[in-house]
């Protein structure tokens, strides 16, 4: 596991963690049970749109990813995972309809537990995907994520960018569309502080 950059938001202490593919020390598997709770908590209980029968929303996926975990004053509250295209064929492959580069990433299975005040979710949010950027710009990866459309407006109004890669499709009554994310050509390049 590898601490990210964190911040404080009044005297809340907001933490990111980045936890490779196959880990096995005891504190990221804790934090990867928590976050797979969390999302069973949030698409099979709140949302209905996954089946799951052991309290843990998990696929096949999670064994291809990287996890970046969420940590809000010391507690897991959401995260999401890279998926390794080197490794798998990337779940939104279906929804593009053209072949995806090597070296290509899936973000997928972001979120964030509402017990997060709201005056501070969506800087959470917002931080995740700026690290996110810088993480996999870093590396050189393409990455593609299923996105609906209110976020993709707030990501680019802080100037991470992104190309509709493929049709909008309705999901669970809410419309979601394949994106590409777009990282900065230079390091002149600063991203709009929020």
């Amino acid at each position: 596991m590898e601490k990210l950059e964190g911040f404080k938001i009044d005297k809340h202490r907001v933490e990111y963690c980045l936890i490779p593919q196959h880990t096995k020390d005891e504190v990221s598997a804790g934090m990867l049970k928590q976050f797979f709770k969390i999302r069973h908590d949030i698409w099979v209980k709140e949302k209905r749109w996954e089946e799951s029968k052991n309290c843990m929303e998990t696929d096949v996926w999670d064994n291809f990813s990287t996890f970046i975990i969420v940590l809000f004053d010391g507690e897991v509250c959401g995260g999401g995972r890279i998926i390794d295209g080197n490794s798998i064929s990337l779940p939104i492959k279906k929804y593009i309809g053209t072949d995806i580069p090597k070296n290509s990433v899936e973000l997928s299975r972001v979120v964030l537990v509402d017990t997060i005040p709201h005056k501070y979710r969506v800087k959470v949010l917002i931080k995740f995907y700026l690290m996110i950027y810088d993480y996999l710009k870093k590396r050189n990866y393409s990455c593609y994520a299923d996105m609906r459309d209110g976020l993709k407006r707030k990501l680019a109004y802080l100037g991470l960018k992104t190309e509709v890669v493929g049709r909008t499709q309705m999901r669970n009554k809410h419309k979601f569309t394949p994106v590409k994310l777009l990282f900065k050509e230079t390091e002149t390049d600063s991203y709009r502080e929020f």
